[in-house]
């Protein structure tokens, strides 16, 4: 039985445990709040990575050599080899310099490519192919909670990938991704979970001041097909063409045995895509410069 000092010491500990959950709420919405208004910059380490390629692919321009940027995700990694590589197969089939600049983004909309796009146009590309879809992305509720989360844990303990030297964009440019085990199903999850996409096919306004900005320079612009499986095409949402006149799309039979999981090609695709890619981008180089 308690003594009649413990029932007051009782009660003065139950205030004080309400009186912390009311004034942990609040500062639990605050904090919420906080986190739904952090404006999240572009990763430091994306950008400080891929500036001095654009700057080494002005320097080729200057030089004399054709420019064509590809800007893409990670399925554009899979469907066309390294700068290098295109390079020397481009100006073999044209019969003079190209230079290659391929950028790459996982799970990218335009905005992600945004801070590059001002040192590109001053370089002066021929020929700009963007991945079609990234016309019509934008980042959803869900995708902009997860990176706000992402961004505030790098603020409070410094980890990537905002910061700048991440070593990991290297390979985040080159090599080629493949999840095999990932069905059509977790796609989907992920795919909703990232991108928001027009159903009419609207453009996003970033990307519809890029394409005025390519004209005003009288730099020629594409969009780019890259097939999916049979299943991806079926279950997967998509945005309504490009205008069909700026498309590039394969016309090489791409089957879903040259893939290495449901949306990346693998190696026999690649060198399927890439065969038909270096003769349309021929062709379009040959016709920009004669």
């Amino acid at each position: 039985m308690s003594s009649p000092s413990e029932a007051p010491r009782g009660r003065e500990f139950a205030l004080i445990w309400l009186l912390a959950v009311a004034l942990a709420l609040p500062a639990s919405v605050l904090a919420v709040r906080a986190v739904r208004d952090l404006d999240v910059p572009p990763s430091a380490a994306f950008v400080e990575f891929n500036e001095p390629r654009v700057a080494g692919f002005a320097d080729a321009i200057d030089g004399g050599a054709v420019g064509v940027v590809l800007l893409g995700d990670s399925r554009l990694r899979n469907a066309v080899p390294v700068d290098a590589e295109l390079e020397t197969r481009l100006s073999e089939a044209v019969g003079q310099d190209i230079a290659v600049l391929r950028i790459v983004k996982d799970w990218a909309i335009y905005d992600d490519f945004e801070p590059l796009t001002e040192s590109i146009l001053e370089a002066g590309p021929d020929l700009v192919i963007v991945v079609d879809q990234l016309r019509g992305r934008a980042r959803g509720d869900e995708a902009m909670e997860l990176l706000q989360r992402q961004y505030l844990w790098w603020k409070l303990f410094g980890t990537q990938p905002w910061a700048a030297g991440d070593p990991d964009q290297h390979d985040l440019q080159t090599r080629p991704t493949c999840a095999p085990n990932d069905g059509v199903a977790d796609r989907l999850v992920r795919f909703n979970r990232w991108f928001e996409l027009d159903d009419n096919g609207a453009t996003v306004e970033g990307f519809a001041l890029f394409e005025d900005a390519l004209r005003g320079r009288g730099i020629e612009q594409r969009f780019l097909a890259i097939p999916v499986t049979e299943a991806a095409a079926a279950g997967m949402p998509d945005i309504a063409a490009a205008d069909p006149a700026r498309l590039l799309r394969p016309n090489q039979p791409i089957t879903d045995d040259h893939f290495c999981d449901a949306v990346h090609l693998g190696e026999s695709g690649q060198e399927i895509f890439t065969n038909w890619f270096v003769e349309e981008i021929a062709e379009l180089a040959t016709r920009r410069t004669a």
